[in-house]
């Protein structure tokens, strides 16, 4: 998407703006104050492009200097997944960070436990714990098939079976977008995580989020297994 010679020329005295196109739509301009508050707070949805008064094309805004800045002060510290006493307490630290910097309204980790149970719902968030904990997921289930291949599942819950069964997990007939991450230690799957949101789907940037705290669950195990 390039727009060639659509945005006018500032005053000399105009203040830096920003105006931005979602598909058809224009808005704008902006403060970059504005800007980021409207990304912080998810206003602004994924695929916008921007341009400043002057500027010949469209740019994803993602590609600013000025968003990237932020992306990198909204990841979250996963230093509490390396100071856990053990992989159970990582798993709940973990579970916790990826729900709450991706704005998950449900979630819930399963851990391998075979041979014999398989994997079992270990931690939860925004479901009834009660509920929820000790169930075990089939050995058929198609979210696994995606986790076992190390694939990520991200979308609406009609998009696929496997999509559809994890919304029926995390959201019930609420869930508006899920996503389920593998977390992946040897050569083999460990645990997976399913998040689920009621207003809208994820982001590609959650994909991102939710891979950085899987990975920091893996550095965990592989240095228990070292000083092991």
């Amino acid at each position: 998407m390039i727009r060639t010679n659509v945005v006018p020329r500032p005053s000399p005295k105009a203040p830096p703006a920003w105006l931005l196109a979602s598909g058809r739509l224009v808005v704008g301009p902006v403060s970059t104050d504005q800007l980021l508050r409207g990304l912080a707070h998810e206003k602004i949805p994924a695929g916008t492009y921007v341009a400043q008064p002057g500027w010949r094309d469209w740019r994803p805004i993602e590609q600013l200097r000025e968003t990237a800045a932020l992306r990198e002060t909204s990841r979250p510290s996963l230093e509490a997944i390396d100071d856990a006493s053990d992989f159970g307490e990582a798993c709940l630290f973990a579970l916790d960070l990826a729900a709450r910097w991706t704005h998950a309204d449900a979630a819930v980790l399963y851990r391998d436990r075979e041979p014999y149970v398989g994997f079992m719902a270990s931690a939860t968030r925004g479901l009834p714990a009660e509920a929820t904990l000790g169930l075990c997921l089939s050995r058929r289930d198609p979210s696994l098939v995606y986790a076992h291949r190390g694939r990520t599942l991200i979308g609406a819950p009609g998009a696929s079976v496997a999509h559809r069964v994890v919304a029926a997990r995390v959201g019930g007939g609420s869930a508006r977008g899920v996503l389920m991450a593998p977390v992946r230690w040897d050569g083999r799957l460990i645990a997976t995580v399913e998040l689920g949101r009621n207003d809208r789907e994820f982001r590609v940037s959650d994909v991102g989020v939710v891979t950085d705290v899987c990975a920091a669950l893996v550095a965990r195990v592989e240095r228990a297994f070292r000083r092991a």
